[in-house]
């Protein structure tokens, strides 16, 4: 009997990679189309969130804000973090049974196509 891909045993999973995706949409229209949009959202500035008047060369602007905390500070930083976290869950979350090469490549694609179309949902179509 064939190993078929039974989505219902993956939804945790690609509702995951799906999430990652559009975090990282945000995060990328953070940095190209958001321009204006205020300090938080604005990629090109928004990385100076992290020092204490919006210097670099100044102290962090709060305790972590340059190291574990970065994510707090703004938009870029903090739906990469969401993407790489939904991005784990995603693979935890993945159903685990013994399979073949070829199906492992086959989910392999499914779960690169959900990923992107998370990012183009929030990239070109919501966000633009």
């Amino acid at each position: 009997m064939g190993q078929g891909f039974k989505i219902k045993d993956h939804y945790p999973s690609l509702t995951a990679i799906f999430i990652s995706g559009a975090a990282d949409g945000v995060r990328d229209a953070s940095m190209f189309h958001m321009k204006g949009k205020g300090q938080f959202w604005d990629g090109s500035i928004s990385w100076e969130n992290k020092y204490k008047d919006g210097k670099e060369g100044n102290p962090p602007a709060y305790f972590g804000s340059t190291t574990f905390l970065v994510w707090t500070t703004d938009a870029p930083h903090l739906f990469n973090m969401i993407s790489n976290q939904a991005m784990s869950f995603s693979v935890a979350l993945y159903p685990q049974k013994q399979r073949k090469f070829k199906h492992i490549v086959r989910d392999a694609v499914i779960y690169n196509v959900t990923r992107q179309a998370g990012h183009y949902l929030m990239y070109s179509v919501i966000l633009d």
